[in-house]
């Protein structure tokens, strides 16, 4: 109704500003080291809190990144989009032992050297949301936001599967023509467990030509980088459900002419 309105005739005013709050806490360790025999490996670790009001110009996977309530932009504080609380990444190269074999067979067998990129991190925050204008404010999601559920107990779970990540019973609709009072970011999406190698060598030609061989193995161990949940409290049957999933075990040979 147009009494309800904060500008009388007018239904829906977009203020954009660059304004934001941002504060960013970290422990950072790294190791490198380099040894004969072509072995080298790089290894480092975080343990981050970043905290804003706002993330990005534009919505993305977790969070509009507009507020529910224009009036209180202090209760928009929470988690980054990009927070990542733990964050452990490992690289090596490692040359492989030779074997004892002369001509052919020593050509072929020596001289292969062996790679990994080995990532392990916590999941991303995200923003549990309604699917509807509950609050009548034009909360229709994009650039005019959306309404947020209630929080009524504690969504962690002791087991976390794909059709269950978080407990949806800790949410409710908010009465008609309300705000929830669920903040922004307040759920964690399932971490990341990702281990890639590499195998290759050089074989010499004639003259300065080399031919190089690499085969490469993606996600090793096939374990599911697995997207976030469905966020829509008022969609029980999707809310809180694993629906997509990146990319599963992948392998590629390569042949590389140098000449």
């Amino acid at each position: 109704m147009d009494e309800r309105r904060l500008i009388q005739g007018v239904a829906d005013v977009t203020l954009i500003e660059p304004t934001s709050n941002s504060a960013y806490h970290a422990l950072q360790a790294s190791v490198e080291r380099r040894f004969a025999g072509s072995i080298h490996f790089l290894g480092a670790y975080s343990f981050s809190r970043s905290i804003d009001d706002t993330s990005d110009f534009l919505a993305t996977n977790g969070d509009d990144n507009y507020p529910q309530d224009s009036a209180r932009l202090f209760l928009e504080r929470g988690l980054s989009n990009f927070h990542l609380k733990h964050r452990l990444t490992f690289t090596g190269l490692f040359g492989l032992p030779s074997f004892h074999a002369q001509g052919i067979t020593g050509h072929i067998l020596n001289n292969w050297q062996f790679g990994t990129i080995t990532s392990l991190q916590s999941g991303f925050p995200f923003t549990p949301r309604l699917s509807r204008d509950n609050s009548n404010t034009g909360n229709v999601g994009g650039v005019f936001g959306s309404d947020r559920p209630d929080l009524t107990g504690s969504p962690r779970l002791e087991r976390q599967t794909p059709d269950r990540f978080f407990n949806t019973e800790a949410f409710s609709l908010p009465p008609p023509y309300s705000f929830g009072n669920s903040g922004r970011n307040i759920l964690t999406g399932p971490g990341l467990v990702n281990f890639d190698i590499s195998l290759h060598k050089r074989f010499a030609l004639a003259g300065e030509q080399r031919l190089e061989f690499r085969a490469e193995l993606f996600n090793l161990f096939n374990t599911p980088p697995l997207g976030l949940p469905a966020r829509e409290a008022d969609q029980p049957a999707t809310f809180g459900k694993i629906l997509s999933a990146g990319p599963a075990r992948q392998i590629q040979f390569a042949l590389k002419l140098i000449f």
